[in-house]
């Protein structure tokens, strides 16, 4: 198996399969109620800006790799952080799919990936693709433990 197939890999077991560190992203995501997604805990992100902000990552990822060189998100920007304090349970389902599309497009993306990008450099910013793409995995398992840990919270 390749880098390519290998991080494809990753990406579906962390997402839909069954990750070594427990549930994975999917099982997670749909036990949360749209009432559930917007509870804040002490004034921090909730879990639906969790999920909105693992979103436009994937699209970073995705535009940087596969599409427009020049696409940027600023850092704690609302492209990056969008205040979410409302949702109905089909404005959360919506974005529930869209997580899991653009990480299928993610996937998808990388059956095509040369194997000689790894080492690149990412385009305005200072590490290659190999720590990018690498990067996301972690991104979505660091998050899925926040999210994890919030619904506990709200559950007690």
């Amino acid at each position: 198996m390749n880098k390519s197939e290998t991080l494809a890999k990753r990406i579906e077991e962390v997402i839909y399969d069954q990750p070594w560190h427990g549930n994975n992203l999917e099982t997670t995501m749909m036990q949360v109620t749209a009432k559930e997604s917007v509870i804040r805990i002490l004034g921090q992100h909730n879990i639906a800006e969790l999920v909105y902000h693992m979103i436009q990552w994937k699209k970073f990822v995705i535009q940087k790799t596969f599409g427009d060189k020049s696409f940027d998100i600023i850092h704690n920007s609302p492209e990056d952080w969008k205040a979410i304090d409302q949702l109905t349970q089909g404005e959360w389902e919506t974005l529930k799919f869209e997580f899991l599309e653009v990480t299928a497009e993610l996937v998808q993306g990388l059956e095509n990936f040369g194997q000689s990008t790894f080492s690149k450099p990412v385009p305005g910013r200072d590490y290659t693709y190999d720590h990018l793409l690498h990067g996301i995995v972690d991104h979505d398992i660091y998050h899925q433990g926040q999210i994890s840990l919030i619904y506990k919270m709200i559950k007690v």
